[in-house]
């Protein structure tokens, strides 16, 4: 039997983490005969979406065309559109190469994968608002393989919210698991992340833990019943880490002081000659047409140590 691969990504992973991963029921099974890699060196931008885009190609931002988790729309209601969909991605990914090579793929919540091109895919996407059936979003986001898993798990959504989101998907990894057997399958899990944003780095996180941990037994229990464990590669990842941060500042609140923006009766947006989007600890700032990416931490420094600079090569034309 050739061995399965399941990649597992836990969001916002770090390597203060590996000794809590070991000490817990199923992390720490599969820890046990692990070989990792600390301390990695992340993309830049660190943010969930070109990471896991980086991820699933082996490209850089630049490449892959992912430089943030949303797509610019200024003028949006409300939320701007996240980058959903597989087609943004301007390279081949894993999952390309694996229908090349004549296996089977399943993506799980992963981002960026949405309509992936996978014979079992779930993508990671959310209806505008909370109290939308997500029904329509998922069914364009899917394949028609996992129609009937979808229907099944569908009622634990909370629109983007973990812990449910997370619950979801593991339980559809394993129903695929169990249905299908795929060659290889790219699962993502982001309740620590969320929890790491809301308690600290180093917070309060053994409950976030103890979560995740109860999910992989999910998924480590279908590979079990469908061939074992001991034949499958798993790679466990964390897309990024996070920094302290005990003070921002807002360049468009600047802007619209300085008459650079202005905004409507309900606080949309209605005129711009410069804006700026928020990328990780970054601005990237429009200027009429031309967009400027000016990086604004030095990542060398303590956490709360800023620098700020333009770049010195011509900006980039936004289309």
């Amino acid at each position: 039997m050739t061995n399965r691969t399941l990649v597992v990504s836990i969001d916002a992973l770090i390597t203060a983490d590996i000794p809590v991963l070991k000490q817990l029921p199923n992390l720490g099974r599969v820890m046990e005969h692990a070989s990792w890699i600390t301390d990695i060196e992340c993309i830049y931008p660190t943010l969930t979406y070109p990471c896991h885009a980086t991820i699933a190609t082996g490209c850089w931002p630049d490449r892959t065309g992912i430089n943030n988790n949303e797509i610019p729309d200024f003028f949006a209601k409300g939320r701007m559109d996240w980058y959903w969909w597989r087609e943004a991605i301007q390279v081949p990914t894993v999952v390309d190469f694996a229908r090349q090579a004549g296996l089977t793929a399943s993506t799980v919540t992963w981002p960026v994968m949405c309509a992936s091109g996978a014979e079992y895919n779930i993508g990671e996407i959310w209806a505008p608002q909370e109290e939308d059936d997500p029904t329509p979003w998922f069914t364009r986001a899917n394949s028609p393989a996992v129609e009937e898993i979808f229907e099944a798990n569908k009622h634990m959504l909370r629109w983007m919210k973990t812990p449910q989101m997370d619950e979801f998907a593991a339980k559809c990894a394993a129903d695929i698991i169990r249905a299908h057997r795929p060659d290889l399958m790219l699962l993502h899990l982001s309740y620590v992340d969320h929890q790491r944003h809301r308690l600290g780095v180093h917070g309060d996180l053994e409950h976030a833990f103890r979560f995740i941990d109860g999910q992989m037994g999910l998924v480590l229990d279908a590979l079990e019943e469908t061939g074992g464990v001991e034949n499958t590669n798993i790679v466990l990842l964390g897309d990024h880490g996070q920094l302290y941060c005990d003070e921002m500042f807002h360049l468009n609140a600047l802007f619209h002081r300085l008459g650079w923006l202005q905004t409507a009766e309900d606080g949309s947006l209605a005129v711009r000659s410069a804006h700026s989007q928020r990328t990780s600890i970054s601005g990237r700032r429009w200027t009429g047409k031309w967009c400027i990416a000016s990086c604004w931490s030095n990542r060398r420094s303590t956490p709360n140590t800023w620098s700020g600079s333009l770049p010195k090569r011509r900006p980039r034309r936004c289309t």
